[in-house]
């Protein structure tokens, strides 16, 4: 079939979207809960429904039976009862929509694979290529990936290879406090902040033994989202639109579990960002759509730190889509259409679950909701 843009909207011809998200939508083997649970939903409410808004898209998604009912939004829903049905239904769908989104963790291969199946599906995929994504999720790689393109980035190394008091001493400059995580993690899963030596011989490994140990660095935690529109057949990122600079929330309990954040940032300069941002992006082919980058900003120092680049939707996109409004989605999916038009004098604070408070010229809470909802079985 033809594979319409989004150069027809406003005309007869709207395009459709294939949408999975992982969490909500079946691919866990036992019901889903916790924090991705969370995020998962928000995220999914926040870009059907941008999608969906003037019948711009016809959205097409799968929810997980186990979680009841699926949202309230005019998106045509196929109830699944676990990974074979969400899978099958993305099989399915694939060559019969326009483009193929997934908003999923990296974790194990998971982002990659859903990638790879649309393509083999003779679907077209609308977010970054799986070569990408398989760089972007192992932290240790991309860390000397960027390190050796000289991006500015956190000194990274495996558990196994790092060698704590007496063998030698941490390594230089990176004091007693350690980061601990696990090497293709996502959502702040399996964190853990070691301080000084008793807590290091303390420590255990997670369950994959797959970790990595990253000095603690003390400063700002920061997160810069972009639109990528890939320039020719390489892949390589060609236009790169900044959406603005958040301040990020991580919880003080050791784990910095993340709590959500602010944009946009006003209390650090968002051109040294901007510009360390692009820097990295432009070592990545592959790269298209929508990308978060978490950033850390060391006290004292001219520009941040990049520390994870995630080849996705991210939790901040329920506060960039206040800023942009429902064109945002669109252009999500369609990174080509984007246009530069974010509300001024507003302040938005968000948190992992997708709640939204307004700060600034305008005062109000903005939840996620819809009119109506069809639903098919499959």
């Amino acid at each position: 079939m033809r594979r319409r843009t989004l150069a027809a909207l406003g005309g007869c011809v709207v395009p459709s979207l294939f949408l999975l998200e992982a969490i909500c939508g079946g691919l866990c083997p036992e019901r889903p809960e916790g924090s991705l649970l969370r995020e998962g939903r928000a995220m999914l409410a926040a870009l059907a429904a941008d999608l969906v808004a003037d019948g711009a898209v016809v959205v097409r998604s799968t929810w997980d039976r186990r979680l009841g009912a699926a949202p309230a939004l005019p998106v045509e829903w196929t109830l699944v009862d676990g990974p074979d049905g969400a899978l099958r239904e993305l099989e399915r769908q694939s060559p019969r929509v326009d483009r193929v989104l997934a908003i999923a963790p990296e974790t194990g291969g998971l982002l990659e694979s859903l990638a790879v199946r649309v393509i083999r599906a003779g679907g077209v995929w609308a977010g970054c290529r799986p070569e990408a994504i398989a760089l972007c999720a192992d932290k240790l790689r991309l860390a000397g990936h960027l390190a050796q393109a000289g991006v500015p980035t956190l000194p990274t190394l495996p558990v196994e290879r790092f060698r704590g008091p007496g063998t030698g001493g941490w390594p230089d400059g990176w004091g007693e406090t350690l980061v601990v995580k696990p090497r293709d993690g996502a959502g702040s899963q399996g964190i853990a902040v070691v301080r000084g030596l008793e807590e290091w011989l303390a420590w255990k490994p997670g369950a994959t033994g797959n970790e990595i140990v990253q000095p603690f660095v003390e400063g700002a935690s920061l997160s810069l989202a972009v639109l990528v529109t890939p320039l020719g057949s390489g892949g390589e990122p060609g236009r790169i639109e900044a959406l603005g600079l958040a301040t990020q929330r991580l919880s003080r309990d050791g784990r910095l579990s993340y709590e959500g954040g602010e944009l946009p940032c006003r209390e650090w300069p968002p051109e040294p960002a901007v510009a360390v941002v692009r820097s990295a992006l432009a070592t990545v082919p592959g790269l298209a759509g929508y990308v978060g980058c978490d950033l850390i900003w060391p006290k004292g120092a001219a520009a941040p730190l990049v520390c994870e680049i995630n080849p996705r939707l991210t939790t901040s996109y329920v506060g960039y889509r206040v800023l942009y409004g429902p064109a945002l989605g669109r252009s999500v999916v369609w990174p080509e259409v984007f246009a530069s038009a974010a509300a001024k004098g507003v302040r938005v604070v968000f948190g992992a679950e997708g709640r939204v408070t307004l700060q600034g010229d305008a005062l109000a809470v903005v939840h996620q909701s819809g009119e109506r909802v069809r639903t098919t079985d499959p």
